[in-house]
């Protein structure tokens, strides 16, 4: 099993994996500013139908006329973003998605980076889970793109962590070096539970963080040093299991 693992891993952790994934949205840029913040917004839309997501994520690439810092610095996205009840994507409505961008302002204007924030809640023993969480717990947003509190499995702002985190990958972009891949945990969704469940890596299905952890911990008898590499690992054994 650890062996099937490995080699999945290695098979879809690769270049074309971008191709209807959100992670491609952040390849595009080279300014770490840019990077950061055009792949928080596209982690927490990555949700729902892929084309769908990739569709809405191209929209905001677009309106921001593809400078992410400088249109959430200049706040233009009041522009686009009316205080509208209107919906965006999903259940998330202009409004939402205008208190999202504003608070992501917030953070860069105070610390001059997402990961100048996080970097510095991390140094006195912060997960960064939690640090973003925090950041965005008193967002005025009716629904916030980012959980309220960590019961959930976040998994949407887990997959950011991965794609800042982890290194040495044709997906992940490896910028934060600070944080050890260890302490990631992985993004889990109901796919993922399903695709632990039937790998007997759980026993119980679930959609809490304590899921999460409980799936990670497991993957780090196969990747000691990377347990979120077997994301790709469940991706591949789903893909290639239906």
């Amino acid at each position: 099993m650890k062996y099937r693992l490995k080699e999945l891993a290695n098979r879809y952790e690769t270049a074309a994996f971008l191709d209807g994934d959100p992670a491609q949205f952040m390849h595009r840029y080279s300014l770490p500013d840019d990077v950061e913040i055009i792949a928080l917004i596209a982690a927490s839309l990555a949700f729902g139908g892929r084309p769908q997501i990739l569709r809405k994520i191209e929209e905001i690439c677009q309106l921001m006329e593809h400078k992410p810092s400088a249109w959430i610095r200049q706040e233009r996205f009041n522009v686009s973003f009316p205080e509208s009840n209107e919906k965006f994507y999903r259940f998330y409505s202009y409004a939402d998605m205008r208190a999202f961008f504003s608070q992501i302002k917030n953070i860069v204007d105070r610390y001059g980076s997402i990961e100048t924030y996080i970097k510095l809640r991390y140094e006195k023993g912060v997960h960064p889970l939690k640090a973003i969480v925090e950041a965005f717990a008193d967002c005025s947003s009716e629904r916030n793109l980012i959980p309220k509190d960590m019961h959930s499995c976040c998994k949407r702002v887990n997959m950011f962590l991965r794609w800042m985190v982890r290194d040495n990958s044709a997906v992940d972009m490896g910028l934060w070096n600070w944080m050890d891949k260890k302490q990631l945990i992985i993004p889990a969704d109901t796919h993922v539970m399903q695709e632990a469940l039937r790998l007997g890596i759980i026993s119980k299905a679930g959609s809490s963080l304590s899921k999460a952890i409980e799936i990670t911990n497991a993957l780090r008898l196969v990747w000691p040093d990377d347990p979120c590499k077997g994301d790709f690992a469940l991706f591949g054994w789903g893909i290639n299991h239906h």
